[in-house]
């Protein structure tokens, strides 16, 4: 029977390594030996940019551990990675330790500290332009993080008190007509909005607000994500 393996692949120029693991063999009933470097080179992202830059010629590639059972592959790359996890010129940037069932991750050709803080300064201040942010919420939208990531949150919240728990929100005195509202309010129904003095204005901001709201249960009734992000929450 054919058997998964696990391998290791080496630059020639700068000695970086990677290590990976292969079952798709066994399906395809190729051996070990007449599969990696002439068959498969490697499904690496990563990896597929190093060769590309320096090309096939300039990589080796060794078999170090081979087995029937793929998920004993599996693990035994792990551990592989694990053990030259603190080495500059490993280039797994993540690994799971199949014993403790914890994942770690690490990042790979960073610049140097100096050069991130440089760069993170010279970004403070600098308002983000409204099609930047449109882009950013395009992006963050139906994103819900995966479980892992979900639990680690859950984890690093734990035994915190929240910054505003028993706080209330700042009140503000309208100008005009002398009410007292939220933040989040206070400009949107009174100042230069309030209807003593603008009632077009203060009735065109609900109407509008009343037409998201429509769509907002339309799209919830049909089964369908809400397109605009105002619309995923409850409204006043």
């Amino acid at each position: 029977m054919t058997n998964a393996y696990v391998y290791k692949i080496t630059n020639k120029i700068n000695n970086t390594f990677y290590f990976g693991y292969r079952y798709r063999n066994q399906t395809l009933k190729i051996n070990p030996v007449d599969d990696i470097w002439i068959n498969y080179f490697t499904s690496s992202n990563r990896m597929k940019k190093e060769i590309l830059k320096y090309g096939k010629h300039n990589f080796t590639a060794e078999i170090i551990f081979e087995s029937v059972d793929s998920l004993e592959c599996w693990k035994q790359e792990q551990i592989v990675i694990k053990q030259h996890w603190g080495d500059t010129l490993l280039l797994n940037g993540k690994y799971h330790d199949p014993f403790s069932n914890k994942e770690y991750h690490r990042r790979i050709n960073i610049t140097s500290e100096k050069t991130r803080l440089k760069m993170s300064a010279s970004r403070k201040g600098k308002p983000k332009t409204l099609e930047h942010r449109q882009k950013i919420a395009k992006s963050n939208t139906g994103q819900i993080g995966s479980a892992q990531k979900r639990q680690k949150l859950s984890e690093a919240r734990k035994g915190k008190t929240p910054h505003n728990k028993g706080k209330s929100p700042p009140k503000f005195e309208c100008i005009h007509c002398k009410k007292i509202a939220s933040n989040a309010n206070i400009n949107k129904w009174h100042n230069n909005n309030c209807k003593t003095i603008n009632p077009e204005k203060h009735y065109e901001n609900a109407t509008q607000i009343r037409n998201l709201w429509q769509i907002r249960t339309q799209c919830l009734t049909g089964g369908i994500r809400t397109p605009d992000p105002r619309l995923r929450r409850p409204l006043l």
